[in-house]
């Protein structure tokens, strides 16, 4: 759980993930989340508890193109654009709009989050320990790409995710 020292007046706000939400956990301060992830809630099923949970404690946010587009220009520096769903974009972007903290296990969100200075913490799993940068290494020529490709421009193999040596 997040723990940070607060004047009285000052509210925490959290940007809450689905792993978040699915785990059971309470969280204290202004929650939010958007409405791709109470989507991928409802795929998975949600308990009673959970929906009265949302229904009186969580705000549902959606947040702007600005915001958006800010968060995938990061990932496309980090390489985690193509490992983030737009749902995970999503709440990054309204960690940034909302100026708040992101609680998620996800590590491309983590990673991406870490690069924009968002701060995060994790529900189950440990958080990362470093920032990555993430390149592309083809599956039949072996060369390497800095950005993603849905195909290898050289053999038209698939990319595979690699770590890039640090910047």
């Amino acid at each position: 759980m997040l723990i940070y020292m607060h004047s009285e007046s000052t509210v925490v706000r959290f940007v809450l993930d689905t792993s978040a939400l699915m785990s059971g956990k309470t969280f204290e301060g202004d929650l939010y989340t958007t409405p791709e992830v109470l989507s991928e809630l409802r795929r998975f099923g949600v308990t009673p508890q959970l929906e009265a949970f949302i229904e009186n404690k969580v705000r549902i946010v959606t947040p702007g193109d600005e915001s958006v587009d800010v968060v995938k220009r990061k990932a496309e520096e980090t390489g985690d654009v193509n490992r983030l769903s737009p749902t995970d974009i999503g709440i990054l972007a309204l960690a940034v709009e909302l100026r708040a903290a992101l609680v998620t296990d996800d590590y491309s969100i983590e990673n991406t989050a870490k690069a924009m200075g968002i701060r995060y913490d994790t529900v189950m799993m440990p958080a990362i320990k470093e920032e990555v940068h993430w390149r592309y290494r083809c599956t039949g020529c072996l060369k390497f790409w800095p950005e993603w490709h849905s195909a290898c421009p050289v053999c038209g193999a698939r990319l595979k995710t690699s770590r890039s040596k640090k910047k």
